[in-house]
Formats: structure tokens, sequence, C-alpha cells
């Protein structure tokens, strides 16, 4: 299944008063992450709800801090699919130091598809699927 990395500066406004990353902001990281995923992997984020007339909201979110983060740090964040079920797909998230390779979060969100009109669950989208199994015996 796929993944991708991506740069993430952090900014004088991430910290909280002691000077390490607010932890709400780690969500925000995770999110850009997956925003970018879709892009690197030919969907375009702000189109998909149109094309595959589904919605894709978050049902469950966590972050385990494991390092400090301070300001003029640049993350790698890495985004890969954790776990793709029926209606369901959960991204894993690593959160890493550039300058010495420290883990300084790891993390996990779920989105799940549903009927924008009902709001009950649906399969995933078989584009969508497709998108994440990527050409067979290939990762990206």
């Amino acid at each position: 299944m796929r993944e991708h990395t991506l740069e993430i500066p952090v900014r004088w406004g991430d910290l909280d008063p002691a000077g390490i990353i607010y932890y709400p902001n780690v969500f925000h990281y995770f999110e850009i992450a997956i925003e970018e995923f879709f892009q690197a992997h030919g969907l375009n984020y702000n189109q998909m709800a149109a094309r595959f007339r589904t919605g894709f909201p978050r049902v469950a979110a966590s972050a385990e801090f494991h390092a400090p983060i301070r300001l003029s740090d640049v993350l790698l964040c890495r985004i890969f699919v954790e776990r793709m079920g029926n209606t369901s797909l959960t991204f894993g998230f690593e959160l890493k130091r550039k300058k010495d390779g420290v883990v300084c979060v790891t993390g996990k969100v779920t989105n799940v598809a549903l009927n924008p009109g009902t709001w009950r669950p649906v399969p995933l989208p078989a584009g969508l699927r497709q998108m994440i199994e990527g050409p067979p015996g290939k990762s990206g």
C-alpha cells in the first residue's frame, strides 16, 4: 500500500509557552499529510468528495509523544495506510526530526466513507481503493 513523506518546518505559532509543540498542532500536521498523500497519488483532495460522492469524516485520532519538538525543527512526516477496511481507512503517522532522525510522535487517524445524504457508512469507492493499493507489486 502507498505511503508518502513530507517535510514540515516547526514555526513559532506551533509552540506552547514551554517552547515545545502545542499538542493539537500535531493533528494539524496529520491533516496536511493526508492532503499531500492524496495529491501525491493523483487525487485532488478538494475534489474527492465530489468525484466519489462520498464523505470521509475522521472518526478517531490518536498520537503518542516520544520526544520534544521545538522551534526551527524540521520534521519528516511519514504517512502510510495502516489499515483499509470495507468502509474505513486508517492512516498511520511518524513525525521524525530531520536533523537527528529521532521519532518524536507516532499517531493514527481513521476515516469512514459515508453517504453524505444519509450519514451512513458505505464501502470505500473502488477508485480510492485502487489508488491506495497501487499497481500490483509496487508500493508508493
